[in-house]
C-alpha cells in the first residue's frame, strides 16, 4: 500500500513538472508575441463624416519602415501593407461584434533600374510611382475619403463604435522571411487600433 502511495505521488510530481514547464513556455511565447507586435506606426489624426447616409473616414498615419523592412524593399522584396476598418456594435454581456469591415491594402515595390518607388492599391489595381521613399511612404499614410459604410445599418437602439488599424502583413513576405519577421523587433511595423464612438 505505501508502495502504491509512493508511487502515485511521484507521478503527481512528475505531472506538476510538466505543467510547470509548459505554463513556463506559453507564458514565454506570449511574451515574444508581445514584443514581436510591438506598436510602433501612429494614428495622427483621423476625421469621420457623412456625405448623402455614407460614412466616410481621413486619417493621417506616421508610418515609417523599420532598418530591416527598408534593407528588404532595396533588394526587390515587396511589402504589404494593410489599413482595416471595423464597425463594432457594443454589446454588455459580450464581446464587441463587428458589423462592417473595410481593408485598403497597398503593395510597396522598388525597383531598381529607376530607382522609382511603386504603390499600387491592391483593391483597385491603380499604380502610383514615386521619386523616392518618403514621397511614397507620405501616399501611404494619407488616407482620403475612405467609404466605411452605409448609416442606414445603424439601428437606433444600439451603440456602435469604429476603430482603425495599420501594419505591415508579414504573411505577404516571402516564406523563408517570415520566422524571422514574426518574431524579430526588427520587423515591429503596426498601430494600436484608434477608436471612437458612432455617433448616429
Amino acid at each position: 500500500m505505501v508502495f502504491f502511495m509512493l508511487v502515485s505521488k511521484k507521478i503527481n510530481l512528475m505531472l506538476i513538472h510538466k505543467l510547470l514547464k509548459a505554463a513556463g513556455l506559453i507564458i514565454l511565447l506570449s511574451c515574444i508575441c508581445n514584443l514581436s507586435f510591438a506598436k510602433t506606426i501612429n494614428i495622427k489624426s483621423t476625421h469621420a463624416y457623412t456625405e448623402e447616409s455614407i460614412y466616410y473616414l481621413d486619417t493621417l498615419f506616421d508610418f515609417k519602415l523599420t532598418e530591416e523592412a527598408n534593407k528588404a524593399l532595396l533588394h526587390g522584396i515587396p511589402l504589404e501593407i494593410h489599413t482595416v476598418f471595423q464597425l463594432r456594435l457594443k454589446r454588455k454581456w459580450l464581446w464587441d461584434r463587428t458589423i462592417s469591415e473595410n481593408k485598403i491594402i497597398y503593395k510597396l515595390e522598388h525597383k531598381p533600374l529607376t530607382n522609382n518607388f511603386l504603390i499600387i492599391d491592391i483593391n483597385t489595381g491603380l499604380r502610383s510611382s514615386y521619386n523616392n521613399l518618403d514621397a511614397a511612404l507620405n501616399h501611404i499614410n494619407t488616407i482620403s475619403k475612405m467609404k466605411l459604410f452605409d448609416q442606414n445599418i445603424l439601428q437606433k437602439d444600439n451603440d456602435y463604435v469604429a476603430r482603425i488599424k495599420t501594419y505591415l502583413d508579414t504573411g505577404s513576405l516571402p516564406p523563408p522571411l517570415r520566422p524571422q519577421a514574426y518574431f524579430s523587433s526588427k520587423w515591429d511595423m503596426s498601430s494600436e487600433w484608434f477608436e471612437w464612438k458612432v455617433i448616429k
